[in-house]
């Protein structure tokens, strides 16, 4: 089975919502969580990632504040 692109995802979501699936419809989507494309988390504040996270901030809760710095050029 291939896997979905974004577009098609969207789709089946639309029609399972809607209640319009079919059976390949949850194959498809099935398919898409099994190979990470479509990552699912589920509890208070959770946090998915599907793809690379490098350089990234990931937090959760309220009034957070980020402060960054770039390291001086090193030549």
């Amino acid at each position: 089975m291939t896997t979905p692109d974004l577009d098609d995802l969207k789709s089946i979501l639309d029609r399972i919502v809607s209640g319009r699936h079919t059976a390949a419809d949850i194959a498809a989507l099935i398919h898409a969580v099994s190979q990470g494309q479509l990552p699912a988390v589920t509890g208070d504040r959770a946090v998915a990632l599907g793809g690379d996270a490098k350089d990234s901030f990931i937090t959760t809760g309220d009034g957070n504040i980020f402060v960054t710095t770039q390291p001086p050029d090193i030549d």
